[in-house]
């Protein structure tokens, strides 16, 4: 895959689209799922699709935190913060974030709920 930093979260919603994998490097802390921790983290995510919350149809992106038991689907924002705290911290400028891609892996598992 490639390594990337310094490019914005929407960067990241494209690569999702493509069917691309993302390993998304953020802040545990700010993330605060499934533990909390001052510590650089990764999170791998696989997908962005339309979901229907609460009868609104609103954006998600699955992802596999593993110090979480099985994936979720993350509302962007949070991940967003996450990915942003964890660039401030590490060096990259304007709001920059890191993260690695792969190749274009068709999505044909099974969705989760």
């Amino acid at each position: 895959g490639r390594g990337l930093c310094g490019l914005s979260p929407l960067t990241v919603v494209r690569y999702l689209q493509e069917e691309r994998r993302v390993m998304l490097q953020l802040d545990n802390y700010t993330l605060n799922d499934c533990g909390r921790s001052r510590v650089g983290h990764a999170v791998f995510l696989q997908a962005v699709r339309l979901r229907t919350i609460n009868g609104k149809k609103e954006w998600r992106i699955l992802g596999d935190n593993p110090m979480c038991s099985t994936a979720k689907w993350y509302v962007p924002a949070t991940l967003k913060a996450a990915a942003e705290k964890f660039g401030d911290q590490t060096g990259v400028p304007g709001n920059g974030i890191r993260f690695a891609t792969s190749r274009i892996v068709p999505f044909i598992a099974v969705e989760v709920a």
